[in-house]
């Protein structure tokens, strides 16, 4: 499950990432979809880690989330998120892999459009 920073601005860059991971990995039976029950309104609370962990309580039968949000120039960033995996993976036996778009998440759909060009000139 996919629990981004601003759902209703990231779900569309998001979802189409996201959903293609599974088949990417070999995996193609896997599902991967974006937690609509949750909708952080920022990033503060996109990295409370009681609110995460409700949201990991709620959905029983996910074993993995992902969550993803801006890095916006914030040089600890990726130590917030180590500490978010490493509670979540002391409190449950859920898995928690946090990532950060290097800026926002919105430059994540450029990754993208090299591959979308190549397999619209073939």
């Amino acid at each position: 499950m996919v629990i981004s920073e601003n759902f209703n601005k990231d779900q569309g860059i998001l979802e189409p990432m996201v959903s293609a991971m599974p088949q990417h990995i070999g995996k193609p039976q896997a599902k991967l979809r974006g937690c609509q029950n949750l909708r952080p309104g920022g990033l503060g609370q996109a990295l409370d880690k009681t609110l995460i962990a409700e949201v990991v309580d709620m959905y029983p039968q996910v074993d993995l989330f992902l969550l993803c949000v801006d890095r916006n120039r914030d040089k600890t960033r990726r130590e917030k998120l180590d500490n978010m995996e490493r509670y979540i993976g002391d409190i449950t036996s859920k898995s928690l892999s946090a990532e950060h778009a290097w800026q926002v998440v919105e430059v994540w759909i450029l990754a993208g459009l090299e591959r979308l060009v190549e397999s619209v000139r073939h």
